[in-house]
């Protein structure tokens, strides 16, 4: 994954020493990840830090794009993105919006 200022860091890292919440988001610019972000915004970074708990949203776009959402959503935990979308190809993660399971 990229940090906001384009270094590589090793999915793995991510929680490899610490527990972590990672979420997947589709894409920035879909409406219902902007205001599922701007709710994880309001998770207080106190309670985070109590429970040794890391809150990381990855995204699909490119790195540029990290602190204008950011900025957008009030969102201040931790942002990666996968513009390549390895890891969302290695958890069988698709594209667009069809679910065929009932």
């Amino acid at each position: 994954v990229l940090d906001a200022d384009g270094r590589s860091i090793p999915f793995q890292a991510l929680y490899l020493e610490r527990k972590a919440i990672v979420i997947f988001v589709r894409n920035f610019l879909c409406y219902t990840c902007k205001e599922y972000v701007e709710d994880l915004a309001k998770v207080p970074k106190a309670f985070l830090q109590e429970a040794n708990v890391r809150l990381i949203v990855i995204g699909q776009s490119s790195y540029h794009h990290i602190k204008p959402f950011c900025s957008l959503t009030g969102y201040t935990h931790e942002m990666y993105v996968d513009p390549q979308r390895e890891i969302y190809k290695m958890l069988g993660m698709k594209r667009g919006e069809g679910n065929n399971v009932s």
